[in-house]
């Protein structure tokens, strides 16, 4: 839309529509005649009630209400305004020859706009009707713009998508092919073996970076619904150790594990369980210096209505100016930015989102220079979903 810069008054794409309520003739006509000099299509009605009726014909960009209608008051009508339209949808300029503080008072706190005093004067409802119409100018190009960026979003993450499946073939051949060269490898302790085994942790992680990116777009989204079943979380721990028994050897970090015995089975997804784990000990790993160690634990916590699973290690920490935003995705991108990258991707994002979407918690604590410890708390399958939530909300 373009603005006349000259006389400082708004021009429009089409004419405005303007709905003018008000049982006297004599001001309809006039606030007509006025508000066609700027180009403005304006209908008139005598009664409230044949006013809000007018309001579903079509798209209005103001409203003129007199306050002392017959019947149904001015206030009334406003306050059924509103039940329609916010401030922002549909502005409204109140009519008074009431100049009181009580009537404004009332007038705006049932979210009236703006107001004229009678006797109407031309170049006041003129210079009134101008700041108005800006302002919804400029209100339906922001939500155009909202619209459009929406539209943008949509097609970037079908892109992505696309792009994601595209990748899954080209990796899943450099896999075979490393895989193969790995079985006819005559020494497994040669280094070029090792070095074999360390390209095909690289594919994985891509991989596993790819789903991230796409989980995460269908949690924002809730397109993503937890499968929730009685979950053996100590095996699953134990597990997460011995898939992660080579990458730890090649990196010279001891990886050990701590499950307590006779634990309760928890409520939660398998698969979302697994990744969580796998994304925080892969990154425990890459930021564990040889000679450190990554520990992963299942012990039920103090109240016993869940169990915490948790994934220790004795690298680099994490700057306290971080820990609070640690798994924003934006603040990663920030961190990246400035020299500090203490994951890759979405992941940490993925694993908070994956948690809070089958009711556990995730929390991080660390200290620089001496380790990080990630938590992940998993509500026992025995624990009604009700109490959980009061549990969570008092922990929160």
């Amino acid at each position: 839309r373009d603005r006349d810069g000259g006389a400082g008054t708004a021009t429009f794409i089409r004419p405005p529509r303007v709905l003018v309520v008000d049982d006297d003739e004599g001001i309809r006509g006039l606030i007509d005649a006025t508000l066609s000099t700027m180009g403005c299509q304006v209908t008139c009605e005598a009664d409230g009630r044949l006013g809000l009726a007018r309001l579903d014909e079509g798209t209005w960009d103001a409203v003129l209400l007199d306050l002392n209608l017959p019947g149904m008051n001015g206030f009334k009508v406003l306050e059924a305004i509103r039940d329609r339209y916010p401030v922002e949808k549909l502005p409204v300029i109140m009519i008074t020859g009431q100049d009181d503080s009580e009537t404004r008072f009332e007038a705006l706190r049932l979210r009236a706009n703006d107001f004229l005093s009678k006797p109407l004067h031309p170049a006041e409802l003129l210079a009134r009707m101008n700041t108005v119409l800006s302002m919804r100018i400029a209100q339906q190009e922001l939500e155009e713009r909202v619209a459009e960026l929406g539209r943008m979003n949509e097609l970037k993450d079908l892109l992505v998508n696309y792009c994601i499946h595209d990748m899954r073939g080209p990796l899943s051949s450099a896999r075979g092919f490393v895989e193969l060269a790995m079985e006819r490898a005559a020494d497994p302790a040669a280094p070029e073996h090792r070095h074999l085994a360390r390209a095909l942790g690289a594919i994985d992680m891509v991989v596993r970076m790819a789903s991230d990116v796409i989980e995460v777009t269908k949690m924002e989204e809730g397109r993503l619904t937890p499968a929730l079943e009685d979950v053996d979380a100590g095996g699953i721990v134990r597990a997460r150790v011995e898939l992660f028994e080579g990458l730890a050897a090649s990196r010279r970090v001891t990886l050990g594990v701590v499950v307590e015995e006779g634990l309760t089975p928890v409520r939660a997804d398998v698969h979302l369980l697994e990744r969580i784990l796998d994304n925080l000990t892969t990154n425990a790993l890459k930021h564990t210096p040889p000679g450190g160690r990554v520990t992963l634990r299942a012990a039920r916590a103090p109240e016993g209505a869940s169990v915490v699973l948790a994934v220790e290690d004795t690298g680099e920490g994490i700057p306290q100016a971080w820990l609070g935003r640690i798994f924003d995705k934006f603040t990663q991108v920030e961190a990246r930015r400035l020299g500090f990258a203490h994951d890759t991707g979405l992941g940490l994002t993925f694993c908070r989102m994956a948690a809070e979407a089958q009711g556990a918690r995730l929390w991080v604590e660390s200290e620089e220079g001496r380790g990080s410890r990630f938590s992940l708390e998993v509500p026992l399958a025995a624990v009604r979903p009700e109490a959980l939530d009061r549990r969570m909300a008092v922990a929160a």
